[in-house]
């Protein structure tokens, strides 16, 4: 009877390593993740995020420090947008005419950047990501129709 009961234990675990192998060997390494990098249309330069938490716009390579991610956003369509190499999300405190933007932590707060059809706006729908005519400088600001709009749009393409 131990020599049964022995056998039947060695059985069950000896499928459960094969099939726990077969899980394993049919799940990637990793998640597939989908990154964004985004050309400003007037200056065609890429948003960059920087290992102190700034946000510039620099020349076009494609490097990690580029590309963003979108995470799940707040149910109302807001999406947060986190660096591929920080790991920290697009913000800007939209207080003013003209804002500061930086990354800082993920968690879903007021003053997160979401996308929409080439604009990058905040939760209160009208401060707008642009770049400045200062060359790699990025802020939010509530957009102004007399201004030029491509200063506002950004195009995305996939890494």
């Amino acid at each position: 009877m131990k020599e049964l009961i022995r056998r039947t234990v060695v059985s069950v675990l000896s499928m459960l390593v094969l099939a726990g192998g077969a899980l394993i060997s049919a799940t990637p390494a990793h998640a597939e993740a989908y990154y964004s990098i985004f050309k400003n249309e007037h200056s065609h330069t890429c948003l960059t995020g920087g290992k102190t938490g700034t946000v510039f716009v620099s020349t076009c390579n494609g490097s990690w420090y580029q590309q963003w991610f979108m995470m799940s956003g707040d149910g109302h369509g807001f999406y947060r947008w986190r660096n591929r190499v920080t790991g920290e999300c697009l913000m800007t405190d939209y207080k003013s005419q003209v804002n500061a933007v930086w990354t800082s932590s993920c968690k879903l707060v007021d003053g997160q950047l979401s996308m929409f059809d080439e604009i990058f706006f905040n939760r209160d729908l009208v401060s707008l990501l642009r770049t400045s005519p200062t060359a790699g400088a990025v802020y939010s600001d509530k957009s102004d129709t007399s201004f030029d709009f491509t200063y506002y749009e950004w195009s995305q393409t996939y890494s």
